[in-house]
């Protein structure tokens, strides 16, 4: 059975095709990775390092989006990090 040339060129596309379309798709997981790394690194450097002091003050800053959008984000953070100091100082 001779193999048409027609063929060949056809299969050759659709790899091609795949190719492209796999390359797409990687390239929007990537845009969307770093959207997120971003979005965590701000949260991230909104917090601040936890009070030398005896402060009452919340040791988040005021501009974190994590803190803002969450109070049971807020509490965590305020009592998480005076407990590791309790226990620092024990």
């Amino acid at each position: 059975m001779p193999i048409n040339k027609n063929v060949h060129e056809q299969m050759r596309n659709w790899e091609l095709q795949q190719k492209q379309k796999s390359q797409k798709e990687l390239r929007e997981k990537y845009e969307y990775m770093n959207d997120k790394y971003q979005q965590m690194k701000n949260s991230y450097s909104g917090l601040r390092n936890v009070h030398k002091d005896d402060n009452e003050d919340a040791i988040f800053d005021k501009s974190s989006d994590l803190a803002d959008d969450n109070s049971y984000m807020r509490y965590e953070l305020n009592n998480t990090f005076k407990n590791k100091d309790d226990k620092k100082n024990k």
